[in-house]
């Protein structure tokens, strides 16, 4: 048998190309509010959709491609816009530049990372704040902060605070990079005055994340570090020297939850369900449910969400026993875009 020409492969699918395209170039445009920039954002916007129209006006049958590339660009540059307006605005933001010290209500929203500093151990907490008061005022706000804490002792006293839990600190607000996701920096040097304890699902979700680090507890320094990062994203006890030889050596992403974890599962309870006769449409359920369980377990960080988000394009994608065809079963693109 002869091996495959250029002519026998099957043509390549660019119909999504556009699409992506202006995906990206309006989440970039939405999260530029400087002034200076957004300028020079406009004209590179304006640029890409000249570029865009042309590929468009190229093919046959643009129309929905070209209503597609306009529900993207508008999509994602709506969505930034918002996303950077709630950062950038509210008392948080103009409190800050001034260095004001606050007393902050705020919900735990990740797990305490433990760094090494010039003056000793420090950690950093991810906060939504709820109320904020300083200079004489209360605000009630919907603001997410990062908590920068110092000293021994108070570290040792927030890296046992649940994720979920209601918190009152009292701390200095500093600015924080143009781009970051946090409205704020609020430097504290005391324990957190735990007002309310998480949810139920929190908690049995706290009980299986500390389940797996007992697990672990009698192995050495690094495999007791390790192992919890590398199933569930928790990095709270890596320390600096092993943070730095992954990133040496490139392997980074082991740490990061990805879709290759969620892939693990999934093959893992879809095959037990199979075993135990699942079938039909609540074989999909059965998967949608793990993909529930896994962003519980990892938390809603973005490459959790982006795993999460992948395996649900693959649940769909692959027609999981729900009756219907999946992506993968329609005859292969036959070269004309639609």
């Amino acid at each position: 048998m002869s091996p495959p020409t250029n002519a026998d492969s099957p043509a390549h699918d660019l119909r999504l190309v556009p699409i992506a395209a202006a995906a990206w170039a309006g989440a970039w445009f939405g999260t530029s509010l400087s002034s200076a920039d957004r300028w020079s954002a406009l004209v590179l916007l304006g640029v890409l959709v000249g570029v865009v129209v042309l590929m468009v006006f190229a093919v046959r049958r643009r129309v929905l491609i070209a209503g597609a590339v306009a529900v993207a660009l508008v999509g994602t540059v709506t969505v930034g816009t918002l996303a950077a307006w709630r950062v950038g605005s509210g008392p948080v933001a103009d409190l800050a530049p001034t260095r004001a010290v606050v007393t902050v209500d705020a919900v735990v929203r990740t797990d305490p990372q433990v760094r090494t500093g010039q003056f000793g151990d420090y950690a950093t907490v991810r906060v939504r704040a709820s109320e904020v008061s300083g200079r004489g005022q209360t605000w009630q706000v919907r603001t997410p902060l990062l908590i920068i804490v110092s000293g021994d002792k108070t570290v040792g006293a927030w890296r046992r605070v649940i994720v979920g839990s209601t918190v009152r600190v009292t701390g200095r607000l500093e600015t924080t990079e143009r781009g970051s996701d946090v409205a704020a920096v609020l430097r504290v040097r005391a324990g957190p005055d735990i007002r309310a304890p998480p949810g139920r699902s929190l908690l049995l979700v706290e009980r299986v994340r500390t389940g797996l680090r007992a697990a672990v507890a009698g192995r050495p320094a690094e495999p007791r570090a390790l192992v919890p990062a590398l199933v569930l994203g928790d990095t709270s006890a890596i320390t600096d020297d092993l943070r730095q030889s992954f990133q040496t050596t490139g392997l980074t992403h082991l740490t990061a939850v990805s879709g290759a974890n969620l892939s693990l599962l999934l093959a893992f309870v879809l095959f037990g369900a199979k075993w135990l006769g699942v079938r039909g449409r609540w074989l999909r359920v059965v998967g949608l449910a793990g993909v529930v369980v896994f962003v519980a377990l990892c938390r809603t960080e973005p490459s959790v969400l982006r795993a999460a988000a992948m395996g649900l394009v693959t649940l769909a994608a692959l027609g999981a026993g729900g009756g219907r065809k999946g992506l993968l079963d329609f005859p292969p693109f036959d070269g004309h875009l639609t």
